[in-house]
């Protein structure tokens, strides 16, 4: 298999069934995950995905706070998203086990 530089389409330089195959299935689970499964992974990942994406923005906008003027205080929104934070981090360390 080779892909050419011009644009994205596969091109097959063998008559291996199997390469085929995996990638026809590749392009059909591409195709069932729709928009929020591209951009959060399949039902598998998902829910790790997302509280990840959650936890992220939270700590992201603490610097933002404390730089910017805002409505809110800094220290008021730290205790307010500190209780969130918790529970996503025990997620993702309780969610193996």
């Amino acid at each position: 298999m080779t892909s050419s530089s011009n644009d994205n389409k596969l091109q097959f330089t063998t008559d291996d069934k199997s390469e085929k195959t995996l990638i026809f299935n590749l392009e059909q689970q591409k195709m069932r995950l729709g928009l929020l499964g591209k951009l959060f992974g399949s039902k598998e990942t998902a829910s790790t995905n997302i509280a990840g994406t959650v936890l992220l923005i939270l700590v992201l906008t603490i610097p933002v706070l404390c730089f910017f003027p805002a409505k809110v205080a800094p220290l008021d929104y730290i205790n307010i998203i500190v209780p969130i934070i918790g529970p996503i981090i025990g997620y993702f360390f309780g969610k193996d086990s």
